[in-house]
């Protein structure tokens, strides 16, 4: 028999990620609270064009908080932490964008999931 636990989320913001042009969806951004305290922010993207082991750039209103590596287009990052000053603030409304060299790749905006 399985047992698993199932763990209280208090907050949860998301914003799902576009080509800002294309609109074309590509990958997401969740940053949620949960009841014992832990503070965790992920990130998921696909299709991304850029070179081999390239890195990107996460910002939330316009500032950078993650510098994230490619592999096959692709890239994910998973923060977690009980402080929550270690894994960045993301509110709803807020802006999040993924860079590479100056330029805009994916854009999306945070709203409460």
């Amino acid at each position: 028999m399985f047992s698993f636990n199932i763990r209280k989320v208090v907050e949860e913001q998301e914003a799902k990620l576009r080509h800002p042009l294309t609109r074309d969806r590509r990958g997401k951004v969740e940053r949620k609270e949960y009841a014992d305290g832990e503070h965790r922010m992920c990130l998921q993207v696909n299709r991304l064009p850029v070179p081999e082991g390239a890195d990107v750039l996460l910002a939330i209103e316009g500032q950078v908080v993650a510098t994230i590596p490619t592999q096959n287009g692709r890239c994910r990052l998973d923060l977690r932490s009980t402080d929550p000053a270690e894994v960045p603030q993301a509110l709803c409304g807020q802006q999040a964008q993924i860079y590479h060299e100056g330029q805009l790749l994916l854009e999306g905006v945070f709203y409460r999931d």
